[in-house]
């Protein structure tokens, strides 16, 4: 006989009890993607795109290139923009940059000028 039990919607136990004794208990962690929070900065026609100065977003990547595919998810007009560069703590990032929820993130359009 097999007995499931599940702990706080993440930890999952199976024990299974042959006759009057425990044979085995199993433990496994359910497949729970956790959110990723992080604080931007959109300038340019990036701003208003977005709704706003400092918007925040959430999600389940942690690197530059998850946050690109979401923006663009999200934003589909980004994806109209000539290019987009994504900028942390003050340098251009590559698209696997692994990101922090303390990283300053900026969103660059393009520009011009003379």
């Amino acid at each position: 006989m097999a007995l499931t039990v599940v702990c706080f919607r993440l930890l999952t136990a199976t024990v299974n009890v042959n006759y009057n004794f425990v044979v085995f208990v199993s433990l496994k962690i359910a497949d729970y993607h956790f959110m990723n929070r992080y604080k931007l900065r959109a300038f340019g026609i990036t701003r208003e795109l977005l709704g706003g100065k400092e918007p925040f977003i959430e999600i389940q990547g942690q690197t530059v290139g998850d946050l690109r595919m979401e923006l663009a998810r999200r934003y589909p007009e980004l994806l109209g923009l000539k290019s987009l560069y994504i900028a942390v703590n003050g340098d251009y990032a590559s698209e696997d940059q692994v990101l922090t929820s303390q990283d300053e993130i900026a969103l660059i359009p393009p520009v011009s000028g003379g």
